[in-house]
């Protein structure tokens, strides 16, 4: 999944130094420690674990994944009846168990629901991470906001746009506390980027089959991937991209034309 840039890339790409010239050595995935890991090996913890399939599910995740097929939360999300930030804090212990080794909700992080609108932000959610290194050890907290989408009336399609949202942030947030904190670490299109980068790109292609799956878990979310990438690659200087299905794009749904980029059929709901 990880070819090389010359490989992804009809022209140059945005040189980024190694962390091999900046003298340090990134801990294997194998000792997950806050900080200390390349992107890419961050981004394939994730896909790792969005990978698997029945039998080869942790004995977390085959707890997670049963209390998920109970039916309850499901039809919690249709009616929404329960208060909204019950609802989407059980998604993220659900998510967490499933595709981030329950590792989110061991550090500080938040999930705020706020009453500003998707339509009038043009934006669904963000997210905020915080690192810093004390006494040799690296801390990080994280805020995650998910904005209203009342624009959608239906409420389970409103429910799903805002846990697409949710699961969006999380995989930033993740990435963003176990990615190397030098820059030259995570700044690079091809780790972290402005925002998502192809580490992001990477394991949110991952996520999104998990979650997609109608022999796993059929839950339809989009994590905006197309429209993130084109505004990730307008903010390296629009510049093509040779092998779109590394994150199963076609060149109908991504087009670059005239020196600028355009989304074709979008994976989000307008």
């Amino acid at each position: 999944m990880f070819e090389s840039l010359k490989e992804v890339f009809s022209m140059g790409a945005p040189s980024h130094t190694s962390s091999s010239s900046t003298g340090h050595h990134h801990i294997s995935i194998s000792s997950l420690s806050k900080g200390q890991h390349s992107a890419s090996d961050v981004a394939m913890m994730v896909i790792e674990y969005a990978s698997r399939r029945e039998p080869d599910l942790s004995l977390r995740q085959r707890k997670a994944l049963a209390w998920y097929r109970s039916g309850e939360l499901s039809k919690t999300l249709s009616t929404r009846r329960d208060n909204d930030k019950i609802v989407f804090n059980a998604y993220f212990h659900f998510f967490d168990d499933m595709f981030f080794g329950s590792l989110l909700k061991k550090g500080r992080i938040s999930v705020y629901l706020t009453k500003k609108e998707t339509r009038i932000l043009k934006v669904a959610g963000e997210s905020s991470t915080y690192c810093r290194k004390t006494q040799g050890r690296t801390k990080t907290s994280c805020i995650i906001w998910v904005h209203r989408a009342t624009h959608i009336k239906d409420n389970r399609d409103q429910g799903l746009f805002g846990l697409s949202t949710l699961l969006h942030e999380m995989l930033r947030c993740f990435l963003d506390s176990y990615t190397c904190l030098t820059p030259s670490c995570r700044d690079g299109l091809s780790q972290l980027g402005k925002e998502h980068g192809f580490a992001w790109q990477d394991a949110a292609y991952a996520l999104e089959k998990a979650v997609n799956d109608p022999t796993y878990l059929n839950l339809p979310l989009m994590l905006e991937r197309s429209f993130e990438l084109v505004s990730e690659l307008k903010k390296w200087g629009k510049f093509p991209v040779k092998d779109l299905g590394r994150w199963g794009f076609t060149n109908k749904e991504l087009k670059f034309q005239h020196g600028r980029w355009d989304i074709g059929k979008r994976d989000s709901k307008e």
